[in-house]
């Protein structure tokens, strides 16, 4: 039977997702919340224990799906929709909210107005706009539509922007600077340390080595050019090089590994330092507070075996993070692949760990791989479910590749750091992390040539998916309950 803290939680969630595909208002949460005290006040005409017990799981599990349910509907309730119509032509002023975000030939602007309507704006890679800048911007409004993805699977684009409360863009408008003095003083200051970060490393190495290490310090993908993408994407190592759960959940472990030699408290406070560090250099947003928080409670699983506890802290935490932004259940693939990231590193990872055997412990070598390998089968089905293509190569190319990511990171880092005062200081570490960056490309640029390194599955079905973690759960469940016997 189900605990009131297991049931209570699923009430909860399966409410936040219901009201995030089907808005109905706030009736329905009301009415749920109704059929919750009938329950509960029904119990008490039941002397049989057992059923006593039913019929409060029930009430409380309802309970909670009405609460889910509420907080998803108040967040459209919050929602501001501008009295604006499709094909206008308007003038409006406003401040860019957050870092714009470049693409292969345009910049994708978020603006919010003195009414605080929000509007995407497609400009020219030039002039550049920042974080902060008041602009006066006149064009078309167009509404969303949701597109196809080169696998052939619909993308929720309309929905994707909404959750965002966007509800139009601009093409190419017509944009006039007012001022440069808008924004928080913090989120100017953590954009200028990223600045400062990638114009130390470019110093220092050349490309596309670069842009790989400011991908892995800072997620700084735009860094990378398209052709690099391309293949590690071929190669199912896109995550690494995207600021996400998995990546996160990923470096924290390797750090962790990587710093065995230290005693125990020392190295569980160095890598969770680093993940700290590594979220601001990222941006400090709240997509990257979410995915540090999901990696440091896996970290603190592993490190410490209590995988139980540690479950329930994540429970706790993906519930408050739903408070403070229900869309993230539905809408977030990286919040959806930071959750499955972080139980493979808790169930799968163990379980893994014994395909290694024959891989050194030292500098925890096998743990960096069976994580990597755990955190991969986490994330594979849902992925495969969402965008549709399966990379064959990838189980082979992500322990290579990803066992110098803790190297890499550190001598990236002093490369950052030392470029702040001298070039030729930096040289050293530079050169270091330079070898491992090439060897990471050489893996990538060999594996993604070969003419079956990925291929497309256009419908990849929610039942396989459902299957797949169905045998996880029977396998762990199988592992664990061979361990108890014996320790019995």
């Amino acid at each position: 039977m189900p605990t009131n803290f297991s049931n209570a939680a699923l009430g909860f969630l399966v409410g936040v997702w219901f009201a995030s595909l089907w808005s109905w208002g706030l009736v329905w949460p009301l009415f749920i919340l109704f059929l919750a005290f009938v329950f509960w006040l029904a119990r008490f005409f039941f002397l049989n224990q057992t059923e006593r017990k039913l019929i409060g799981g029930a009430a409380l599990f309802l309970f909670c799906f009405a609460l889910g349910g509420g907080r998803g509907e108040l967040s459209l309730l919050n929602q501001n929709s501008p009295d604006w119509l499709a094909g206008q032509t308007v003038t409006v002023t406003g401040e860019i909210v957050e870092e714009p975000k470049p693409g292969a030939t345009t910049n994708q602007v978020v603006l919010v107005t003195p009414e605080n309507y929000r509007l995407l704006l497609i400009t020219d890679l030039y002039p550049e706009y920042r974080y902060g800048d008041r602009l006066k911007v006149s064009g078309q409004l167009v509404q969303p539509k949701n597109f196809f993805t080169e696998t052939g699977r619909e993308f929720d684009y309309v929905n994707y922007l909404g959750r965002q409360k966007i509800y139009y863009e601009m093409f190419r408008p017509q944009i006039e600077v007012l001022a440069n003095d808008g924004g928080h003083w913090f989120g100017h200051g953590l954009i200028w340390l990223r600045g400062q970060i990638m114009s130390g490393i470019a110093k220092v190495l050349p490309e596309p080595q670069a842009g790989l290490l400011g991908g892995l310090l800072i997620g700084a993908r735009q860094s990378l050019d398209r052709e690099t993408m391309e293949q590690f994407r071929r190669v199912g190592l896109s995550h690494m090089v995207v600021l996400s759960g998995y990546n996160l959940t990923i470096v924290a472990e390797a750090i962790r590994a990587a710093l065995v030699f230290l005693p125990f408290y020392a190295g569980l406070g160095a890598a969770g330092i680093g993940i700290a560090l590594f979220a601001l250099m990222a941006g400090g947003g709240a997509a990257v507070g979410r995915a540090a928080l999901m990696a440091l409670l896996a970290l603190l699983a592993r490190a410490t075996g209590r995988i139980y506890e540690v479950t329930r802290a994540l429970v706790v935490t993906i519930i408050v993070l739903l408070l403070w932004n229900p869309n993230y259940l539905v809408f977030d693939l990286g919040f959806q692949l930071s959750i499955l990231a972080t139980l493979g590193l808790l169930f799968l990872s163990p379980l893994v760990e014994v395909w290694f055997t024959r891989a050194p412990e030292k500098f925890g070598l096998r743990e960096i791989l069976a994580s990597t390998v755990a955190a991969q089968l986490a994330v594979l089905p849902w992925l495969l479910y969402k965008l549709g293509e399966l990379s064959l190569v990838s189980f082979a190319v992500n322990p290579l590749a990803l066992v110098v990511v803790p190297t890499i990171m550190l001598f990236g880092f002093f490369t950052s750091l030392f470029s702040f005062i001298s070039v030729w200081l930096a040289f050293l570490p530079g050169s270091i992390a330079y070898l491992f960056l090439s060897y990471q490309l050489s893996v990538v640029s060999f594996f993604s040539h070969l003419s079956f390194a990925s291929i497309t599955i256009s419908n990849f079905p929610l039942a396989a998916v459902i299957l797949v973690y169905s045998s996880y759960l029977y396998w762990y469940h199988r592992k664990t309950r061979g361990h108890e016997k014996i320790s019995r």
